[in-house]
């Protein structure tokens, strides 16, 4: 992901430039520092499984009521279920959240890339932003996904031939990708849009209806004196299991890949009823979470997000001492404290 944004390389640096900052002009009337506001909340939004059924529209057309006076909206992660491919965007989020796109009555033709938000729309990835599936469970998707999509007309899998490409796909069409920008092109770009001040530093400005990207998978705003940190949660779980040598963790590997795959191929069958197949599909997922857990096991040099616990850290202590903001919101998809097996 740091690619994907050129961190911290030395035409963005000799800049003053502070890629983690985000300064949003107001679509609408903003708020004195010491005044009430409203923002919206939702999350795990991504399901495509009941095809006339939508729940992410059911959501949005909520949302839609509040939208108007709404400062902005906080996306908690998981933007498209199962696995954050391309091919999931149009059905599991463009649709039901057209309102919020410019030009969004044409979500038909449009591509998940380069979204642009006509109100603040302000993700964090989820898991399943990031999640890949295997080779062999790519393949039982793929070719299964013609029968599925002809059998089961209320419910899917939502998972094709692809996956998320580690993050790409959310990247794509969330975040300012300069790595995709020429270098005749960088600098124009960057003058362009990353000319808000902050604290003696320069960052990206966030301009409803026209540019709407941000800066990195991790970020920060404030609006009316409150200090927003959106968290990329996804790099600080700590994976929790036994401690085993890598053949034995291998072999529990490869036994959740084929429980996985045996999934895939129950769900294709015709003859399952409704009723199982939610049981299925919830079986699923929690296979999704112990596969991303029993690989961060298996890592031999697991990597620790230091970068953005020191700027967490620091963007915290900052906020406090800072007379101008009265208050914080953290954002993120993994809650701090939960009951799961798998976290």
């Amino acid at each position: 992901m740091g690619e994907r944004v050129r961190w911290k390389q030395p035409e963005l640096t000799s800049r003053g430039i502070d890629q983690t900052r985000l300064v949003i002009d107001a679509h609408n009337e903003s708020p004195g520092p010491e005044n009430a506001f409203h923002f919206l909340v939702l999350g795990d939004s991504g399901t495509g499984r009941h095809r006339f059924h939508s729940p992410p529209r059911q959501i949005a057309e909520r949302l839609l009521t509040h939208k108007s006076q709404a400062a902005f909206l906080l996306h908690t992660g998981d933007v498209v279920y199962l696995v954050g491919a391309a091919d999931q965007y149009r059905d599991n989020f463009l649709r039901p959240f057209r309102e919020w796109l410019r030009d969004g009555e044409q979500w038909e033709s449009m591509s998940h890339k380069n979204l642009v938000f006509n109100q603040p729309f302000l993700p964090v990835p989820g898991n399943h932003d990031y999640y890949d599936l295997s080779l062999p469970v790519a393949l039982i998707a793929g070719l299964t996904l013609p029968l599925r999509r002809h059998l089961q007309w209320f419910h899917d899998v939502d998972a094709g031939w692809r996956g998320s490409g580690q993050g790409e796909v959310y990247s794509n069409a969330f975040i300012d990708g300069l790595n995709q920008l020429h270098s005749t092109k960088l600098s124009e770009h960057v003058e362009t849009h990353y000319d808000a001040q902050w604290d003696g530093s320069r960052c990206l400005r966030y301009k409803p209806g026209q540019n709407t990207r941000l800066p990195n998978r991790y970020y920060r705003f404030r609006h009316a004196g409150v200090d927003v940190f959106a968290i990329d949660s996804n790099t600080l779980i700590t994976p929790i299991g036994e401690t085993q040598d890598e053949p034995s963790l291998q072999r529990d590997l490869r036994e959740l890949e084929a429980k996985q795959s045996g999934t895939f191929q129950a769900l294709a069958s015709p003859q399952v009823q409704e009723e199982k197949r939610d049981e299925l599909l919830d079986e699923l997922e929690t296979l999704q979470e112990e596969l991303f857990n029993l690989k961060r096991l298996i890592e031999t040099s697991p990597t620790v997000d230091d970068d953005q616990m020191l700027w967490l850290q620091e963007g915290l202590i900052a906020s406090h001492r800072d007379p101008a903001v009265r208050g914080r919101i953290l954002t993120l998809h993994h809650p701090p404290y939960v009951t799961e097996k798998t976290k």
